[in-house]
């Protein structure tokens, strides 16, 4: 739970890039058909899922594993504070995904 604070940390310039609207995003409904805002919706679940298995399976790696992700795996029991239980970078990579879909994608 120690590694929140700085994970929120490296999330803060994507954050300040969605405020002054760099990303994507739209604010209207009615800027885009349901199609394609269900195409969107599609694409964020498949963009996400992909990256995040293949971050993780990167974390996974001998090299990376026991300075980074070991912690995560330590928790045996699936609690709420297990899925919290990560040391900030690999935290950071995991929620990546999310972030920079925004910027590729409306």
């Amino acid at each position: 739970l120690r590694s929140i604070p700085l994970m929120v940390l490296f999330q803060v310039p994507f954050f300040v890039a969605e405020v002054r609207g760099h990303t994507k995003l739209f604010d209207r409904l009615d800027e885009h058909s349901w199609q394609y805002q269900l195409w969107t919706y599609f694409c964020f679940m498949m963009f996400n899922d992909c990256l995040i298995y293949w971050i993780h399976r990167g974390l996974h790696h001998p090299l990376v594993y026991k300075h980074i992700h070991k912690e995560h795996h330590r928790w045996i029991v699936p609690t709420p504070f297990a899925s919290h239980a990560f040391h900030p970078v690999d935290g950071f990579l995991q929620g990546l995904p999310y972030s920079l879909f925004i910027f590729l994608m409306p």
